[in-house]
This record gives C-alpha cells, sequence and structure tokens, in this order.
C-alpha cells in the first residue's frame, strides 16, 4: 500500500534532494576547475620563478666568465707583441686581473707556444691565491679537462671542480674556460676559478627562497653545484633512472626550451637552460619542487567551496518550506479543474478564476488556454475531416504536439497532392522520352543506308521534337590517319542550312566534346561560339548549347549540337544522350554497309575480269609447266646462293615503304636487337640518329626507288661502342624491270678501315703543321 504524502512535502523533499545533487555537483565541478587553474597557475609561476633564478645564476656566473673572455682578447693582441714579451705580458696580464678582482681563486692559460710564444712546447700559465699573496705555477694541465673539453668542443664551458687540480687538493673550485680561436683555428684556453662554496651557497639562498632544491648540470650529467646539504648526486641518480625526467633533461639539452615535468613521486621538476652565449656549451638549473608548493592553495579552495556550498544548500531549504506551504491551496482547485480535462470534457465550466499574478496564477492562466487550445484543435480536426486543407490553425506554443500533430497532418496531406502533381510531371517527362525514343527508332530504320538523308531527318525531326531553333551532326569521316569530324547536316530557324566544315579531335567544341567523350551543357554561349544567326535582326539568338558524343564504346563516331532559348532540362539530356547511343549504332552501320556495297561492287569487276585471265592462264598453263623445271633448278641454285651470302655478309630486305621484312641476324646482332623486333620496323628508325641523317637517308631513298644502288658509310654506336657499317642498297625490280618491288641492303664492318684512315689524316695533319 503506498502512502499518501502531501504535496509540500514532496516538494520540500524532492527539491532539496535535487538542490543537493545539484549543488554538489556544482560544487564538484566548480571545486575542480579552481583547483585545476590554481595548480596549472602555480606551476606557471614555479616555472617562472625558475627561470628567474637561471637568469640570477647566469649573472653570478656571467662575472667569471667576462673576466675569462677579456683575457681571451687579450691573448688574440700577440701579433702586435714582440715574441720575447708576449709571455711577460701574459703573466702580468694575468697576475693584475687576480689581484682586482677578490671573487676570483685562481687563472690559468694553456697556449699552443709554437703559435703564440714561439717555443716548441706547451705553455702553461697559472695563478692562485693563497691568502693575500699570489702562487705562480708552469705545471702541465693540457692534459686535464681544463684543457681538452674546450679544445674538443670549441665551446666556452664550465668544468667541474678538481678537473685540473692535483689529486691531493681540495675539491673547492669551478673553472670558467674559454677557448681562444683564430679565424676557426684553436691556439689555447683561458679560464678562471671560482670558489665552489660560493655558487653552492647562492644556489642555496635561491632554494630557501623557493622553497625547492636546485642543480646545476652540463651535457655529461656532471653535477656542476647544488643547493642541498647532502650533495646533490642521489637527486642526479634519481633523475638519470626516472624516464621521463630523463626525456626532459635530454629535450632541455637539445631544444634549449624550459620544461615542467607532471607529477612525479610527490616532485614537480622545472628544468630550465642556462645559456650563457651562443658559442657556451649548454647547462641545465633542474629545480625540484615539492608537491606541497604546488597543490597548497588548490587545497584551501577546496575547502572553500565546501562550506559555501552547504551553507547556500541550507538557506535553499529554508525558502523551499515556505514557498511549498503557499502554493498548496491553489493546487486543489487546478487538480479538480485538469480531472475534468483528462476524463475529456473540455467545456468552457471548466475554466479557473485567476487572482493575484505570481507563478499559481500562471498555471491556472495554463489550464484556461489549455481549454481554449483543445476546443480549438477540436474544430480544426473538424474541418480537416471535411477536406478543407485551407483551414488555418494557430499552435498554442511551441510544445503544442497535438496541434503540431494536425498541421503536420494537413501538410503531410498538401505534400501528397504536390508529390503527386510532381511524379505526374515526371511520368509525362519520361512518357516524352520514350515517345520521342521510339519516334527516332523508326526514322533510323527507315533511313539506314544513306547518311546524308539519315542527318537531314535526324536534325530536321530533332528541331521539331524538342522545340529547338537550331540542331547540327557531325560524322566522322573514313580518313585513316586522322580523326576528322564532318559537319553531316544543319537545320536551323526552320530550313537546312547548306555548310561544308570539318573539326579534328581536341578542337573547338565539337572535337573536345568527342575527345572526352562527354556531354557539355552550355547555359551562356560567347558571341564568339560559331551558331547560325537569325535572317532577321529583331528575332532572338539562342545562347544555350548541348553537344553531346556518339558513342560506341569507348569511341566516338559522331557528336549532335542543339542550340535553344533557355536551358536544357534534364530529362532533355537524358533523350538526347539515350538517342545519340542509337544514332552512332545506325551511322556505324550504314558506314559498315556503304564500305561493304562497295566491295561487292568491287568484287563484282575484279570476277569479271578474273574471267577474263582464266583462259588466258589456262593457255599459258601448259607453257608455264615447260618452264616450271627450270624455274625450280634456278631456285634452287638462288637459294644456294642467298644462304651463302646470309651466312658471310650482314644482309636485310626492305620493303619500297622502307620497313625490314627480312633481316639476319648478323645484321640484327650488330644494331643491339633481336631480328624478330626488327621486322617491321622502318630501317632508318635504327640509322638515323638525328634530323640531317634522316634528311641525307631520305635522298638516299629516292635514289635507290629511282633503280639506282646507293651506298654510304653510316656510323652505329652499340654498347658504348662505335661501328663503321659501308652499306650498299640494291633494289630488286620486278620481272618487267620496271618498278622497284624491294631492297636489298647489303652491310660490311669497315671500322678497321675508318679508323686507319682517321690516323693516317691525323699523321698527315700533324706532318703538315710540322713542315709550317
Amino acid at each position: 500500500m503506498r502512502m499518501k504524502m502531501k504535496i509540500y512535502n514532496k516538494m520540500l523533499y524532492l527539491i532539496i534532494l535535487t538542490a543537493l545533487i545539484v549543488f554538489g555537483a556544482t560544487i564538484m565541478i566548480v571545486n575542480s576547475k579552481i583547483r585545476s587553474s590554481a595548480v596549472s597557475s602555480n606551476k606557471q609561476k614555479s616555472l617562472t620563478l625558475a627561470k628567474a633564478n637561471s637568469e640570477k645564476v647566469k649573472m653570478f656566473m656571467q662575472d667569471y666568465m667576462s673576466t675569462a673572455r677579456v683575457l681571451k682578447e687579450i691573448a688574440l693582441v700577440y701579433g702586435s707583441l714582440p715574441v720575447e714579451n708576449r709571455l711577460p705580458v701574459y703573466k702580468t696580464v694575468f697576475e693584475n686581473t687576480l689581484l682586482k678582482n677578490q671573487k676570483i681563486a685562481a687563472i690559468h692559460g694553456v697556449f699552443l707556444s709554437d703559435i703564440m710564444i714561439g717555443f716548441d712546447t706547451t705553455l702553461n700559465i697559472s695563478y692562485n691565491r693563497n691568502n693575500k699573496n699570489l702562487g705562480f705555477s708552469d705545471r702541465d694541465i693540457s692534459t686535464s679537462q681544463f684543457f681538452l673539453t674546450p679544445r674538443n668542443t670549441l665551446f666556452e664551458t664550465m668544468i667541474p671542480n678538481c678537473n685540473h687540480q692535483e689529486p691531493n687538493d681540495t675539491c673547492s673550485l669551478d673553472s670558467y674556460v674559454v677557448p681562444i680561436m683564430q679565424i676557426n683555428e684553436f691556439i689555447g684556453v683561458v679560464g678562471v676559478d671560482g670558489k665552489t662554496t660560493e655558487l653552492h651557497e647562492y644556489l642555496k639562498t635561491l632554494a630557501r627562497e623557493s622553497r625547492s632544491e636546485l642543480l646545476i648540470i652540463n651535457r655529461n650529467w656532471e653535477l656542476l653545484s647544488y643547493s642541498s646539504e647532502t650533495g646533490g648526486a642521489k637527486l642526479v641518480d634519481a633523475i638519470k633512472s626516472d624516464s621521463l625526467i630523463y626525456s626532459n633533461v635530454s629535450k632541455g639539452f637539445e631544444h634549449g626550451k624550459a620544461t615542467f615535468t607532471p607529477l612525479i613521486n610527490h616532485n614537480y621538476y622545472a628544468i630550465v637552460p642556462i645559456q650563457m652565449s651562443n658559442h657556451f656549451d649548454k647547462i641545465l638549473l633542474i629545480t625540484k619542487i615539492p608537491s606541497l608548493n604546488i597543490l597548497v592553495s588548490a587545497n584551501r579552495s577546496t575547502v572553500i567551496s565546501i562550506i559555501t556550498g552547504l551553507i547556500g544548500l541550507l538557506v535553499l531549504s529554508v525558502f523551499v518550506w515556505m514557498i511549498a506551504r503557499l502554493v498548496t491551496k491553489p493546487l486543489l482547485s487546478i487538480t479538480k479543474s485538469l480531472e475534468s480535462i483528462s476524463m475529456g470534457d473540455i467545456s468552457y465550466s471548466n475554466k479557473l478564476k485567476i487572482s493575484g499574478n505570481d507563478e499559481l496564477s500562471e498555471i491556472s492562466l495554463g489550464v484556461n488556454r489549455l481549454i481554449d487550445g483543445l476546443n480549438n484543435v477540436s474544430a480544426f480536426a473538424a474541418e480537416i475531416g471535411k477536406g478543407n486543407l485551407d483551414t488555418k490553425y494557430t499552435l498554442l506554443g511551441k510544445s503544442d504536439t497535438l496541434g503540431q500533430s494536425l498541421v503536420l497532418m494537413r501538410e503531410s496531406l498538401i505534400q501528397s497532392r504536390t508529390e503527386e502533381n510532381k511524379q505526374r510531371i515526371e511520368d509525362d517527362k519520361q512518357s516524352w522520352v520514350t515517345q520521342g525514343i521510339a519516334k527516332f527508332g523508326e526514322i533510323l530504320r527507315i533511313n539506314n543506308d544513306n547518311i546524308e538523308i539519315l542527318s537531314s531527318n535526324l536534325v530536321k525531326n530533332l528541331c521539331l521534337y524538342m522545340d529547338k531553333p537550331q540542331c547540327a551532326i557531325f560524322v566522322i569521316s573514313d580518313n585513316e590517319n586522322e580523326d576528322i569530324f564532318d559537319l553531316a547536316s544543319v537545320f536551323a530557324f526552320g530550313q537546312f542550312k547548306i555548310i561544308t566544315k570539318s573539326v579534328h579531335m581536341g578542337e573547338e567544341l565539337i572535337g573536345r566534346v568527342a575527345q572526352d567523350r562527354k556531354t557539355l551543357h552550355i547555359t551562356d554561349t560567347p558571341q564568339s561560339f560559331p551558331i547560325i544567326r537569325p535572317e532577321l535582326s529583331h528575332d532572338e539568338i539562342p545562347v544555350y548549347s548541348l553537344i553531346v558524343p556518339l558513342l560506341i564504346g569507348e569511341q566516338a563516331i559522331g557528336v549532335v549540337e542543339l542550340l535553344g532559348y533557355k536551358a536544357f532540362e534534364s530529362h532533355e539530356i537524358e533523350f538526347v544522350e539515350k538517342l545519340g547511343a542509337n544514332i552512332a549504332s545506325t551511322v556505324n552501320s550504314v558506314k559498315i554497309n556503304v564500305k561493304t556495297a562497295e566491295l561487292l561492287k568491287q568484287s563484282r569487276e575484279q570476277k569479271d575480269i578474273l574471267a577474263q585471265h582464266e583462259e588466258e592462264m589456262r593457255q599459258n598453263m601448259e607453257e608455264m609447266l615447260a618452264t616450271q623445271e627450270e624455274a625450280e633448278k634456278r631456285e634452287h641454285e638462288l637459294k644456294t646462293v642467298i644462304s651463302t651470302i646470309e651466312a658471310n655478309t650482314m644482309l636485310a630486305i626492305l620493303n619500297i615503304e622502307g620497313k625490314i621484312t627480312k633481316i639476319n641476324e648478323t645484321l640484327s646482332d650488330l644494331f643491339g636487337f633481336p631480328a624478330s623486333q626488327m621486322i617491321g620496323k622502318y630501317m632508318d628508325a635504327f640509322t638515323t640518329p638525328d634530323e640531317i641523317s634522316r634528311k641525307e637517308f631520305a635522298r638516299l631513298w629516292s635514289e635507290v626507288l629511282a633503280g639506282n644502288s646507293q651506298k654510304k658509310i653510316q656510323k652505329i654506336e652499340n654498347r658504348k661502342k662505335s661501328i663503321y657499317l659501308s652499306e650498299t642498297y640494291i633494289p630488286i625490280l620486278d620481272n618487267d624491270e620496271r618498278e622497284v618491288q624491294e631492297v636489298a641492303l647489303v652491310a660490311t664492318d669497315v671500322t678497321t678501315k675508318v679508323k686507319y684512315d682517321q690516323e693516317i689524316a691525323q699523321l698527315i695533319s700533324e706532318i703538315e703543321t710540322y713542315a709550317l
């Protein structure tokens, strides 16, 4: 049994529950965004602070590097000093520099003495500060990292402490080293030492200010300085063992950009390059930032958000309770009216009295509007049922589903009528296309033996059937060498026009349509388009063109051109394209029939001629039989001679067009091709590499066809080898010795002779030159 609950209690519980969910979700979302924003802001501040610290460290180191660079510039003026004065000058400069700069603990220089001092050995100069006294040393430090690192990299660099000091010395100095370069040639290094503890204490100060841990490393992962009391070696090992931090550090060295890593083991890492100059080997300042520094403000924002949400929820609950009590009473009358409406009673007696100007009044007003709307819907439905589709209906609002359904029903009925009309129009268009195809099918069937008559009937009936002012048909000619489309017939403005025109494939729009094999519809024909103008100047000029190729498979055998006063509709284009296929088939059949008739006529004429010659052949048969034995004997002898020639000479047989009909292997191997590939090819394709030789061969060939033997020396490049042939072209005449039937080419390798001739000519030229 369901427990009955008062409406204001339901409102109270449901609204408070909803508010709790909404407030909770809102607090979570807002807190998440605030927390994310705070974390992001703190990360950016930490990265900015790390960049500022890197600049501070850079300024700290710059004091030492500036001194080293000044010493380098002084060293580069050695050329202006006498050789004997250079060493004293360097010592004096080093000593005075160390005296004036109390921060500097030592100054070192290594010079290639054969260049700068004139000695045969490397010169070492070192000045060290010992309390208030200065100590000079010339011990060899050319084998230490102080000298080797800048010599190998040619970069300014910072050398970790103890890298050039004696093994027993206390590791308390860092070296700032500058290579000495002259015209891209390394000639020495200079550097200054600073106390390791000074940089260490400076980093400790920066670390306290930023509440983080700092260390400096070079490209070789050597620890240069650190801020922790216990040393930075463990932190370097931890960074190298973590692939994500290691990757960010490697990118810092490679790209020279500052990066900030995600949270790793409760810490963030800011990696910032310290670039002293473009010639300074990169070092990195790594700042280890505890996550508490980043998240403390975010946690504070979370607590404030939760407290604020709870206070707001409490205030909302009080207001909801007060509103629920005010709403309950008017709802009873609204409920009674809605119960009557739900039972189907939409009479105006159920309308509510409205007093006040609050939400409940608006609900009552809504109930009254509902009653009015239902009565309007009832009247509208009655009119639709009578078939009055023009009846107007005003929706009660955007959510009037019933009214929208009725309006949609009316629109569907109207749409059905519209679709029926459209379908009837489409059916009429398809019927027009079908009837046209049938009509022109009869025209094509009747006039299939004469292209001119067929073309005339087609263009005239196309203009009449499609109500177009002009139509022309082009048919491909019988020219075997190139594709040319001849104008077969033109019908324009009610009469045939006598025009002679031919268009090559790809030329003008006709040739392009035939080449592309695609229909072209032009909606704005230019003034330069070759169309027939009307005889009367005030008549309208057609500006719409339709050009359709006549295709059989992939071959265009003609083109139909139509002009109209308005754009061609899709069903008209479809009709012309379908008709074009039928026209193409018929035109092709007509061409075949015409050729067949011509061949039949020629066959009959040849039959009569053969009948006349049959008697002569019968009379000559006996004579032929008598001479056959002698001919066979001569043929056997001739074959023997030819076989001998083919085996021992280079021979080819050419027809009167210059094509190879036979060639032996000796000659084909010389050209570098198999004999089977050369047969059927033109001989000049292998013997005329340029325009001059082709003209010379044409002249020679004309003499041969005139019955005159010709001879020439031909140079051939085969497998990067030059070969000279003596070619003899011998015309072979018919039995009457009147016409040339074939040409025999006999070639001889005269390469040796030509080379001897060239050598002799060269010797004669040299002799004549010597004599002069």
